[in-house]
């Protein structure tokens, strides 16, 4: 049962991070070389692949937050504990806001007559393996505020390099999204089908990305400067959707932060 706590949390995380940082983890790694706390400022585009869907509605302006210490962290719009915290391996319980998938139904002409899709907080754990330049990790989050009622489950397989005052990160992987996911974001009700977007329920899918980001800091500055990009090639059975009109999707994001220590 959805409880009235745990929606009004969700919604209120959400208010508060309306754009996703989906790269926080590479614009900042990870470290147990000391605690600190970074702010700065993101801006970017995501492409989204739902039909017709405005433009300003893609656009990406938010507050980049990280935290990090022995145990606790805050990356982005997620939030953890370290159950093991070692410079080649890091497990830990996650929650994040999943907050830039779905859309509002006044966001395009075309989804006249559906049903908001919300961004919800996911819960799970992730486990990051980086023996040396090459690493791997596992996550794995299941919705927290029975928005979707579903999990997703992502593999990854990272590089990592440093040159000089630069650090790049590359990582590529496979994420498999269960049905429930697909049919809450990507589906259309009985009650929703209009001439030219039929009914439809999805299955579980499985998606491909690619994503990079370079980051510079001065020598001895606290201050950092990044870019970054992610590339998605989307599953059959979001292809499928009669809401959507791309099979892939892609993001991209620069800016700027401080850091205390």
């Amino acid at each position: 049962m959805k409880t009235s706590k745990t929606k009004l949390l969700a919604l209120s995380v959400a208010a508060i991070f309306t754009a996703q940082i989906p790269l926080a983890d590479e614009i900042n790694p990870p470290t147990i070389a000391s605690s600190h706390f970074t702010l700065g400022l993101v801006a970017g585009f995501k492409d989204k692949p739902y039909e017709d869907l405005d433009s300003a509605d893609k656009q990406i302006i938010a507050p980049l937050v990280i935290y990090e210490s022995e145990r606790l962290f805050w990356r982005g719009a997620t939030g953890g504990w370290k159950f093991v915290n070692r410079p080649d391996l890091e497990v830990a319980a996650i929650a994040s806001l999943r907050g830039s998938d779905g859309y509002n139904a006044d966001d395009s002409d075309f989804m006249e007559g559906m049903d908001d899709r919300d961004g919800t907080v996911d819960g799970g754990f992730h486990i990051r393996w980086l023996p040396s330049d090459f690493g791997l990790k596992f996550t794995m989050v299941a919705d927290l505020a029975d928005e979707y009622d579903g999990y997703e489950v992502r593999g990854e397989g990272i590089y990592v390099a440093q040159a000089g005052n630069w650090s790049n990160q590359v990582s590529a992987g496979v994420i498999y999204q269960s049905e429930d996911l697909i049919d809450y974001y990507y589906g259309v009700k009985g009650s929703e089908a209009r001439p030219g977007r039929p009914a439809y329920s999805g299955d579980a899918t499985v998606n491909f990305r690619l994503q990079a980001v370079t980051n510079y800091r001065p020598e001895g500055s606290k201050w950092s400067y990044f870019l970054g990009g992610r590339y998605e090639v989307l599953g059959d059975e979001i292809d499928d959707s009669p809401i959507t009109d791309d099979d892939s999707q892609f993001m991209i994001l620069a800016g700027f932060a401080y850091t205390w220590r």
